[in-house]
């Protein structure tokens, strides 16, 4: 499900996408994106992350079910928009190897994706995101600028915060099953 200002989208028992007006309930358009049974996902401000069991992710606009980006070779399996106009989205490729790409939510162009074999760079867990920082999890926590992919801090400590914010950082610690709450600086 993904509920925009004026559209809610969802997927129906014939998976089916469906957009209907939040304000009155009417069906405001239908695509069959013959994804196998699908699901539908927020993936920033106006994009739904259309994903199915054919192996192929759609990002489609929310208020007209229009395609605005087919993932190819980079399937998506979830999205951290960033709060200002990226959204960080990772997966899985064909062989089940981590991926992860960066997208301009307004035009939805990829930005950056990695892992990048060029520069021996590999595809770390997303966490969160938050205005213009990625925080990611590979041996330790680290964040990533949101626009380049490039590392801002390699070490900012043992886990990456789950939720991000102005204010704070929420980090779930799975040894002590225990929610920290960090500041933010």
């Amino acid at each position: 499900m993904d509920l925009e200002q004026s559209v809610a989208v969802g997927v129906r028992g014939d998976s089916d996408f469906v957009g209907k007006s939040a304000s009155d309930g009417r069906q405001m358009w239908q695509r069959n994106l013959r994804l196998g049974e699908a699901t539908a996902s927020d993936a920033g401000p106006g994009l739904t992350l259309a994903d199915g069991t054919t192996g192929e992710t759609l990002l489609i606009d929310a208020a007209t079910g229009a395609t605005r980006l087919d993932s190819g070779d980079m399937p998506l399996s979830d999205c951290h928009y960033d709060g200002w106009n990226t959204a960080i989205c990772a997966g899985t490729d064909g062989s089940g190897h981590a991926v992860v790409g960066a997208l301009d939510v307004r035009t939805p162009h990829v930005l950056w994706r990695l892992p990048d074999v060029a520069a021996r760079r590999d595809a770390p867990a997303i966490t969160s995101a938050w205005h213009g920082v990625v925080y990611a999890q590979a041996d330790q926590a680290m964040t990533l600028d949101a626009r380049t992919g490039s590392d801002l801090r390699t070490s900012i400590g043992p886990i990456a915060p789950v939720l991000v914010n102005d204010s704070y950082g929420l980090v779930f610690d799975t040894s002590t099953r225990a929610v920290d709450v960090y500041r933010a600086t």
